[in-house]
């Protein structure tokens, strides 16, 4: 049986559609939260709605992956091996400025997650895109863009590498039969992509994670906008889509504004961002986004050295010196929830293998 308190978590999540954080150090229980905080969202919205709640999980570490959770959740895995992704595809009217946004949107992935990536480049890539999008009527492969561009620049060029680094190792599909939208592979199910299978590439890893949040934003502003429905004083809108990022703080460095839309919209669309790491700094990293702000429900597990202050410049005013103290020394499953009606309690959140039973 879920424990009352994380049902009310999970109540909480559904009326809300706010993004949750998950945080504290490893073998503290915080896999086996969001394990049981998805497994409840799928069950507790197949009850309420006539659509199941999809998912997609970018799974850094393997821990999405197993055959009870993947079978409890309907779930699947999507290796980062001929992913048949169309990347390019335009969701919407095939326009040139539309084509243009999805040109500069995957630049500007490389910019920021590699070195070497400069105006120049910058420049001839968009050309040679732009060049590949007017000359069919299919949006250009991956494959295609880095023989374009390889042809078009010197020899030694560092875009030239990196999209190689892709192309070579078929971490994409080049087969059009193959090709279908981020919406057409999640489906009604939950979608675990692998970053763990990429090995110790750290940089193609947050590359590709990068580009799904890209491809998770276009497939969140396509679903369908439910109105508000009363019940008792409460206004609740259907829950669709739940985005688990795992070891968020591998991408949160680097800035990405879809990260911060997808926090600051996702509700309009009945989306829920869930966002797990290990330390508190991570959510507000020097000159950086504050990623903490958006976040309206907090489940933060035993971190140690967290201060007081850290915790109200989060958007916990709430907490006081003796909730630090419980912070720093939890119990593994044990964690500080905060949510909008809650100023903060401590509450024991089974695991997900101790609620699959019900």
């Amino acid at each position: 049986m879920a424990t009352q308190d994380l049902m009310l978590a999970v109540n909480a999540a559904i009326t809300l559609k706010r993004p949750l954080l998950v945080k504290g150090e490893p073998g503290t229980g915080k896999t086996q939260l969001v394990k049981a905080l998805i497994w409840q969202l799928r069950v507790k919205t197949q009850q309420v709605q006539p659509t199941p709640l999809t998912a997609l999980i970018l799974d850094y570490k393997h821990d999405y992956q197993d055959d009870e959770f993947l079978a409890a959740v309907n779930g699947k895995v999507l290796k980062p091996h001929k992913i048949p992704l169309d990347i390019f595809r335009v969701i919407g009217e095939n326009s040139v400025p539309n084509r243009f946004m999805r040109t500069n949107a995957f630049i500007d992935v490389l910019k920021k997650i590699y070195a070497g990536i400069g105006p120049v480049q910058r420049g001839k890539l968009q050309k040679v895109i732009m060049d590949l999008y007017a000359a069919s009527d299919n949006a250009p492969t991956l494959k295609e863009v880095a023989a374009a561009y390889s042809t078009a620049v010197p020899a030694g060029d560092a875009v030239v590498a990196i999209l190689n680094n892709f192309v070579l190792g078929e971490v994409f599909s080049s087969d059009r039969s193959e090709l279908k939208t981020l919406s057409e592979l999640i489906d009604d199910s939950v979608l675990v992509l692998d970053i763990d299978a990429f090995g110790a590439d750290q940089q193609s890893k947050n590359a590709l994670v990068a580009l799904f949040l890209n491809q998770y934003y276009e497939y969140m502003i396509q679903l369908q906008k439910w109105p508000f429905e009363k019940t008792g004083n409460v206004q609740l809108r259907r829950l669709n889509s739940y985005l688990v990022v795992d070891e968020a703080t591998n991408i949160m460095e680097y800035s990405f504004e879809v990260l911060m839309r997808l926090l600051l919209q996702g509700r309009e669309y009945g989306v829920g961002v869930l966002l797990s790491s290990q330390y508190l700094s991570h959510f507000a990293p020097s000159g950086g986004d504050n990623y903490g702000q958006p976040l309206l429900t907090w489940f933060i597990h035993k971190i140690p050295n967290v201060v007081l202050g850290q915790l109200h410049s989060l958007g916990l005013p709430a907490a006081n010196v003796g909730d630090v103290t419980r912070i720093m020394t939890n119990p593994n499953h044990v964690a500080y929830y905060s949510s909008l009606n809650f100023a903060g309690k401590f509450i024991r959140g089974n695991g997900f293998w101790e609620r699959k039973q019900d």
